[in-house]
């Protein structure tokens, strides 16, 4: 090669050496925190973000069955959180029920109540909770109060979910919005509307044993999903209180001690189901159990222990852990 291209070659690769970025072993990564604000619920608080907190400038989709207390739960939010600007636009229902049905509850200079014959619009709602400084708002429900849109159903829902991003990024508050779902608890809505959001909160009311829990599906941006929180209202509507899984095991379904043993055993078992050796398994503990029930016990405490003895020993055995 001519030693003139040489040199030119060897120019170029210099003036790119001296382009790259010059990273030294002192160049720090900045970890910018989440910009969050505090419920009087430490385990709700660990429940939204990894930090500790509801996240400002973001957008939570929530959805729950009927009888989860959607409205309730937010309501009580708005009425604890006495030093934040709050808005409820209630388009399912009213201000004056849902003030009615809350009555025990502290509505507060701050915990704002509207609905269609106050504020006619989600346009003119949102312009006035701008004005108003206002730090988080509640929607209920995306598909009435998107219903003044201009476009076709799912259309109006979309643009309904980027007119509160717009409003979370603009304002730096925080929106609940609540959407209407099926019998099977599915959001009967837009699915692109749902995937704009920053997180998904879903509700569930079980009939059958009365109990509530609340758990991030699908996404959480900042969060756990699928991690459980029960909850229950107190009788007169005064508040709200969350369990972790465990303390509602221990003090709403007064699990014992032997219980909760036996209920950890079983969970760790059921994730070598589709191990080759587990009804290999399954058969040496079955003799193993009859044997101790044999041999007797003092308590179902020392029961569970002994069993889980021989449950290590046939699992370091059968899946060689």
């Amino acid at each position: 090669m001519n030693e003139h291209y040489i040199n030119i070659i060897m120019e170029e690769q210099d003036l790119a050496d001296q382009l790259k970025p010059q990273l030294t072993p002192s160049t720090k990564v900045i970890d910018i925190p989440l910009q969050v604000f505090l419920t009087e619920h430490n385990l709700l608080n660990d429940l939204f973000s990894f930090d500790g907190g509801i996240v400002k400038e973001q957008v939570y989709f929530v959805t729950g069955s009927s009888g989860a207390g959607k409205t309730t739960l937010f309501t009580q939010l708005q009425c604890e959180l006495k030093s934040m600007k709050s808005a409820q636009y209630q388009r399912e229902s009213s201000a004056g029920k849902v003030r009615s049905r809350n009555q025990n509850m502290d509505f507060h200079a701050n915990a704002h109540l509207d609905d269609e014959r106050s504020i006619p619009t989600l346009v003119s709602f949102l312009e006035l909770t701008k004005e108003n400084k206002t730090e988080f708002i509640i929607v209920d429900s995306l598909q009435t109060a998107a219903s003044d849109i201009p476009g076709g159903k799912l259309e109006r829902e979309v643009e309904a979910v980027r007119m509160l991003l717009k409003w979370a990024k603009e304002t730096g508050g925080t929106v609940f919005v609540i959407g209407m779902v099926t019998k099977e608890e599915d959001f009967a809505g837009s699915q692109e509307a749902m995937q704009l959001v920053d997180a998904h909160l879903h509700l569930t009311f079980d009939k059958k044993a009365n109990e509530r829990y609340l758990e991030f599906q699908q996404k959480n941006r900042d969060g756990e999903v699928y991690k459980r929180l029960y909850y229950s209202f107190r009788e007169d509507r005064k508040g709200v209180q969350f369990w972790s899984p465990s303390e509602w095991m221990v003090h709403k379904r007064g699990y014992t001690l032997a219980d909760m043993i036996q209920s950890a055993m079983q969970g760790y078992i059921d994730a070598w189901r589709n191990h080759d050796n587990y009804e290999d398994f399954k058969a040496e503990m079955t003799i193993s159990q009859n044997k101790l029930v044999k041999e007797g016990f003092d308590s179902q405490v020392e029961y569970q222990c002994g069993l889980l003895m021989i449950c290590q020993s046939s699992m370091e055995t059968h899946f060689g852990m």
